[in-house]
């Protein structure tokens, strides 16, 4: 299992921001270019201006999200936290 202070990094990573101006507007663009839902783009649009891991169990939108950033499955970031060389290599 994982030892508290693997639990307690991963916990002080997760940040929390309303989107900017300049994330609104990339957001629009690419929820024009994927048909993606507008929450999905904004998240998207966050995750590439903050250079962040997305988190998602939406396989249709992480295929999307791996254009561009880190996407993981929630089941599949443990591996991330276990072993953070893997989260480099695989977009």
């Amino acid at each position: 299992g994982l030892q508290n202070d693997q639990i307690e990094k991963m916990i002080s990573s997760i940040c929390c921001q309303s989107p900017t101006n300049i994330e609104l507007k990339q957001a629009n663009q690419l929820q024009s270019e994927h048909a993606l839902d507008p929450f999905d783009s904004i998240l998207l649009s966050q995750v590439l201006s903050l250079q962040a891991i997305l988190i998602s169990r939406d396989n249709r939108f992480l295929s999307i999200a791996r254009q561009y950033a880190r996407a993981f499955t929630p089941k599949n970031i443990w591996s991330i936290v276990r072993n953070p060389k893997l989260g480099r290599s695989d977009v």
